[in-house]
């Protein structure tokens, strides 16, 4: 069983690797909002993480921009499949992957 620091670094180096391979390619951008941009792939990187977070931990939480989050479990997952979208999209290689476990207190 790897740990929640384990499965973090894991997935967050999965997404990265997803990112640098599609980060020069042409691809088509929506709007969430003004200013607020998502790729397919957000939506790629998003799924990739849920799957990890699922191959580990099924019955932790995932709260996400890009999908629903589960509710019961003490443990939620924070993610941001890609942060700096804009830069992402116009390919300047400033953006990141954050994600991130708590265990809430009840």
């Amino acid at each position: 069983m790897r740990t929640l620091l384990e499965v973090a670094i894991y997935a967050a180096k999965e997404v990265g690797e997803i990112q640098r391979e599609r980060l020069f390619d042409e691809m088509e951008t929506e709007s969430k909002g003004e200013g607020d941009l998502v790729t397919e792939v957000d939506r790629l990187c998003d799924e990739r993480i849920r799957e990890i977070i699922r191959a580990h931990f099924p019955d932790h939480d995932v709260l996400s921009e890009e999908g629903p989050v589960g509710e019961g479990s003490p443990y939620k997952w924070i993610i941001d499949p890609l942060d700096g979208t804009l830069n992402y999209a116009h390919a300047y290689p400033f953006f990141v992957s954050p994600l991130v476990c708590r265990k809430e207190r009840r």
